[in-house]
């Protein structure tokens, strides 16, 4: 668990310190709140609440954060996005980062797939679900 909390103290140093780019940042609080599987012979969790933190910039985006996972794990995550799309006023691309509480072996495991990103949601499309998070802008 202590690589996952320096894992996840970096990331949020990261993300509040900016980047190198010049397009104006958006922060957000985010929340996350649930997923559905594609396998549905599966007893998933479906309810997976967290907390984090996401910036934007041009067409990147870091999030870092927890959730209650599927399999009834902790989760803390940092995500990169790209999204150069705009589709009906949302931004479409991919994400990926590391992440804990996943049976992949290692304590840390990554992750990704597609993204969609409105004012006040992420949609987060992975082989197995799909997942949803809030967000505000603060």
């Amino acid at each position: 668990m202590r690589i996952a909390r320096l894992l996840f103290y970096l990331a949020v140093g990261i993300l509040l310190g900016g980047s190198c780019t010049y397009a104006v940042a958006q922060d957000y609080a985010v929340a996350t709140l649930a997923s559905y599987h594609f396998d549905r012979t599966k007893s998933y969790n479906e309810r997976n609440l967290g907390l984090g933190l996401e910036r934007q910039k041009g067409d990147w985006s870091l999030g870092v954060g927890f959730y209650d996972n599927s399999i009834d794990k902790t989760t803390v995550y940092a995500l990169g996005g790209w999204t150069p799309l705009r589709l009906f006023g949302t931004r479409v691309g991919l994400a990926a980062g590391p992440a804990t509480g996943y049976n992949c072996g290692h304590r840390i495991c990554a992750i990704g797939g597609g993204l969609v990103q409105g004012e006040y949601f992420n949609l987060a499309v992975t082989p197995v679900a799909v997942a949803l998070q809030a967000k505000w802008r603060f």
